[in-house]
């Protein structure tokens, strides 16, 4: 009987695991479909973040997050790698960053649903647009 027991108990768990590795997939691909419905009803017309030439925002107070979704909200249709987003920072705000400050920074706003990794390169999603133009609308604070 114990045997059963231990059966049972470790087929709970595998299907456990399954779900949660499922769940997760399901909710990659839901922040996925919402990013390309977005970037569908932006190529339409939709007003899009505009690079002001004289930003009230000192670069030197913006998160390495901030600056990455900035940059990729100023290039929506093309996105980006970790090494262009990089170069996007230096360009659009005078900051050399290392690979090893921004791969993390990526990763959790991925997790966060801010932007999605598709076939190598990194889009913002509504929700990392959104909370961008709030930071650039209240001068650079935290959510």
């Amino acid at each position: 009987m114990s045997e059963l027991r231990r059966f049972i108990h470790q087929r709970r768990q595998m299907l456990v695991h399954q779900l949660r590795q499922l769940e997760a997939e399901l909710n990659e691909l839901d922040r996925a479909e919402q990013a390309l419905s977005y970037s569908h009803e932006s190529s339409e017309g939709q007003e899009e973040l505009q690079l002001q030439a004289d930003l009230d925002i000192d670069p030197e107070e913006l998160t390495i997050q901030q600056m990455a979704l900035y940059s990729l909200a100023l290039r929506r249709r093309e996105g980006g790698s970790a090494n262009d987003i990089l170069g996007y920072i230096e360009t659009d705000f005078g900051r050399v960053l290392e690979r090893t400050s921004l791969s993390p920074q990526l990763s959790r706003l991925r997790k966060a649903g801010k932007v999605i990794f598709n076939d190598g390169e990194y889009y913002i999603t509504p929700h990392g647009d959104e909370y961008i133009r709030k930071v650039m609308d209240t001068g650079g604070g935290e959510e």
